[in-house]
């Protein structure tokens, strides 16, 4: 009995060695096959680091290459831009110069110009100076046209007398005469009591009282633009003052021309005068007298210079007529 045992539990023993062994082979086999997997990957992980390797040895060899061809640029960008600094500080020591040469020529305009500038301050002060010269110059020669215009006037005193001797004609003395003043633009023609012209023959009027006259002028060459004219009655503020001319017609070469209103005034109290073209006067004086009684309108310069561009004859058609009173209305 204890044989059998013995033997069973032998068998028992040998079967579990078995057992182990066929395990132990069995692992082995795994073991076996997990190693040559091992090594298959170990082979490919030499040939990926083998090809990383090359790669890397390559990339570095160009990156190597790269670098020196930078480098190389590098150097030659260098030598560039160095060349460049230079040029451009070239530049800047010129611009510099110039800019130097610039603010010396600015002062220097600067100075020219302080110069003009006390120079125009200086030219309008004279300029001044000639305005105020000139404008005492022009009432100067307003106040001696105007000074000439009455040594004129004085100077038709004689008129009478002078008229007697050349028509033989004696009047009475102190008799009003009327008479065109005339003169033309360029002065070459003149129609005064003592200042006529050669080739002016006047036709004169004796002014005995109220009534209608007319007197004239006549040249014997065209006179050309009208300067001045005026109605003159000599004596007339001395014989009737007060009296009123109105001037009803004006003709240029036969023709009638265009009249404005006029005014009758007196410069002495002995002559009667209506202004016809007298540029001279701005105003209508306080004292003019009027046919109608009304200043409106009224004007020295009562003919348009239009009209006389060429004159032959004028003639000038007037009434005298008394001041209006009570008894004369």
């Amino acid at each position: 009995m204890k044989t059998k045992r013995l033997i069973d539990l032998l068998c028992v023993v040998i079967v579990l060695i078995l057992v182990g062994l066929v395990v132990v082979l069995i692992q082995k086999n795994k073991v076996g096959e997990q190693v040559n997997e091992l090594r298959g990957q170990v082979a490919a992980l030499e040939t990926q680091m083998s090809d990383a390797a090359k790669n890397a040895a390559a990339e570095l060899e160009s990156a190597r290459a790269a670098a020196a061809e930078a480098a190389g640029a590098s150097a030659q960008e260098l030598e560039r831009l160095q060349a460049a600094s230079d040029d451009t500080a070239k530049e800047l020591e010129r611009v510099t110069s110039e800019a130097q040469a610039a603010a010396k020529e600015i002062e220097q305009l600067k100075a020219a110009l302080q110069a003009a500038e006390d120079k125009a301050s200086l030219a309008e002060a004279e300029l001044s100076g000639l305005r105020e010269q000139r404008e005492a110059l022009a009432a100067a020669k307003e106040q001696a046209e105007k000074e000439a215009a009455r040594a004129k006037e004085e100077a038709e005193r004689v008129l009478s007398s002078v008229t007697a001797a050349m028509t033989g004609t004696v009047r009475e003395e102190n008799t009003p005469i009327a008479m065109i003043l005339y003169e033309n633009t360029d002065h070459t023609v003149r129609a005064y009591s003592q200042d006529f012209t050669d080739g002016v023959t006047a036709s004169l009027a004796d002014v005995r009282g109220e009534g209608t006259y007319t007197v004239g002028l006549s040249f014997d060459r065209p006179a050309e633009g009208l300067y001045f004219m005026a109605l003159s009655i000599e004596n007339g503020e001395a014989r009737n003052p007060g009296w009123v001319v109105d001037v009803k017609e004006v003709k240029v070469n036969g023709q009638p021309v265009e009249l404005g209103k006029v005014y009758t005034v007196s410069d002495d109290g002995l002559r009667t005068r209506v202004n016809l073209f007298n540029a001279w006067v701005k105003n209508v004086p306080e004292d003019a007298r009027f046919a109608d009684a009304d200043a409106q309108d009224a004007s020295a310069v009562a003919v348009s210079p239009d009209d006389f561009a060429a004159v032959e004859t004028v003639e000038i058609t007037f009434d005298y007529l008394p001041p209006e009173t009570d008894e004369n209305p």
